[in-house]
């Protein structure tokens, strides 16, 4: 793909037109805004999560006051995931560790904290059996895109240890 082509289409995402997830990539790796790979992962695109406050509630009254509960709004969110993984072939990764790079593509111009993003996506991952535990994850990084969709792009790898092994170490 030629840097002419490879901007054209990063416009086109960006603008909101339904470009294919790998092609979407293909371009963004040729045009250098994202790092190719250097192992394989698996790339599941996921539906944008409740807010942190929305994923929990803590009843006031009643016999489990005081105690923080999943929310309604939390369960359909998890069952979204596993859905949405469903649909992509239901990977399985075992217990081995993880790497896991979050791109958030916005569904507005509203100002948003990327922090809150991670829970209930590790939590829907876990809920779909991806891994066995979201505790296997060693590196995570979550990162704004320029592209809007309203879609968390999880890209999933075994996690090489040595990658962070200063020398002399």
């Amino acid at each position: 793909m030629t840097p002419a082509e490879a901007s054209r289409l990063i416009e086109a995402a960006r603008s909101g037109s339904d470009i294919p997830e790998a092609l979407v990539t293909s371009a963004l790796q040729a045009s250098g805004d994202l790092p190719r790979p250097e192992r394989r992962a698996i790339v599941l695109t996921l539906p944008w999560p409740p807010s942190v406050n929305a994923m929990w509630r803590t009843p006031r009254s009643g016999p489990l006051a005081g105690r923080t509960l999943l929310s309604e709004e939390g369960r359909a969110y998890r069952r979204a995931v596993a859905d949405a993984v469903l649909q992509q072939g239901s990977p399985r990764i075992g217990g081995a560790r993880l790497a896991l790079d979050l791109e958030a593509r916005m569904p507005d111009r509203r100002r948003r904290d990327l922090d809150n993003l991670p829970k209930a996506i590790l939590d829907g991952l876990t809920y779909a059996a991806v891994w066995d535990d979201d505790e296997q994850i060693d590196d995570l990084r979550t990162w704004r895109s320029g592209l809007m969709g309203g879609v968390i792009v999880a890209r999933l790898s075994v996690f090489d240890r040595q990658q962070l092994e200063l020398p002399g170490s």
